[in-house]
């Protein structure tokens, strides 16, 4: 399982600010510097892929970030971030408990699933998504989500990334 930073920045100096960050994963940055171009700084967990684009705009920011982005998960990242050391490990970690990394990204509490995984779009064809309570699959309210059913997972992040791209 792959981890990837999506960083958005303005006019950054890209090798000062990864260092700043401390980068220890593979990585987008978007940098909105009025210049086009790209560029990869090695980093000691990977790979900063760099791009350069004279537009401006966090939205745009991120839409190029994902449109580039090769990891099995993704993190947008703000540029005032300082990561600890083992970062990767424990956003792994979490991915596969309750689903940290999302919650902090996307929001969590009700709002995963009003927001981005509806139970009226999921749960008919899917009711092994959610928890079991009694034997029977959970029908109450809030997201109650069976996050240790691994297709769940999937159909979370796929379900989060295409109602990002639809913003």
């Amino acid at each position: 399982m792959k981890l990837e930073l999506l960083i958005s920045a303005v006019n950054a100096n890209p090798e000062s600010l990864i260092r700043k960050m401390r980068v220890a994963t593979d990585a987008v940055l978007i940098n909105q510097c009025g210049r086009e171009e790209s560029a990869e700084v090695k980093v000691d967990g990977g790979c900063v892929r760099v791009f350069s684009f004279a537009e401006k705009g966090v939205g745009k920011s991120r839409n190029r970030a994902i449109d580039v982005a090769q990891g099995d998960i993704e993190l947008f990242a703000d540029d005032d971030i300082v990561y600890e050391d083992g970062y990767e490990k424990r956003v792994l970690a979490e991915r596969y408990g309750m689903f940290g990394a999302f919650w902090d990204v996307f929001g969590g509490g009700h709002d995963m699933e009003s927001r981005w995984f509806p139970r009226k779009e999921f749960f008919k064809d899917h009711p092994e998504y959610w928890m079991l309570v009694d034997g029977k699959r959970w029908e109450g309210p809030h997201s109650n989500f069976c996050e240790t059913n691994p297709d769940f997972a999937e159909a979370y992040a796929k379900s989060v990334e295409d109602k990002i791209r639809n913003l």
